[in-house]
């Protein structure tokens, strides 16, 4: 299989049924791709994925979700977005807050205007590939500054799911 392909779909996957920050992916595959093609690519597979992720949830029985993610994360998300949701929603899609996954199916149970949520992810999600895949031609493409920038990823994104589960 083509590299371009599978880099394809684990971005398509990631905000669906992986648990692999977008940061991972689009770095990850900007270095083996360039930052154009990790970009163009790496945003147009997680846009879909959102988007699929968003309709499962927005249309899917509560007992399909529930099997996805607990109702604990789903009370949380709708709280953080109970005012001003635009700017909330776009927030937590830049920031590496929650994971895709929770915003797309808290967005879905919240009844949020579909439109409204492709418009605000397709946004967000452009700003966070195009920034994070010309990162690497920032640090100068040294693999051990990678490496590390990766683990400190994992690292942080980790704590924060720990600290969701504790919560």
């Amino acid at each position: 299989m083509n590299e371009e392909i599978l880099y394809f779909i684990v971005c398509f996957l990631q905000p669906i049924i992986l648990p692999l920050p977008e940061p991972v992916t689009i770095i990850g595959g900007s270095s083996i791709l360039g930052p154009l093609k990790g970009a163009t690519i790496g945003f147009t597979g997680t846009v879909l994925g959102i988007i699929v992720m968003f309709l499962i949830a927005k249309f899917a029985r509560r007992s399909i979700i529930n099997k996805i993610i607990d109702d604990k994360k789903i009370d949380k998300f709708n709280k953080y977005i109970q005012k001003n949701e635009t700017i909330i929603i776009l927030m937590l899609f830049v920031l590496p807050i929650l994971p895709d996954e929770v915003i797309c199916i808290g967005a879905g149970l919240a009844k949020m205007n579909s439109y409204k949520f492709i418009g605000i992810a397709t946004m967000s999600k452009l700003v966070t590939s195009i920034s994070l895949a010309y990162s690497l031609e920032l640090i100068n493409f040294n693999p051990i500054y990678i490496a590390i920038s990766i683990v400190l990823i994992i690292g942080i994104s980790i704590i924060k799911k720990i600290k969701l589960c504790i919560s």
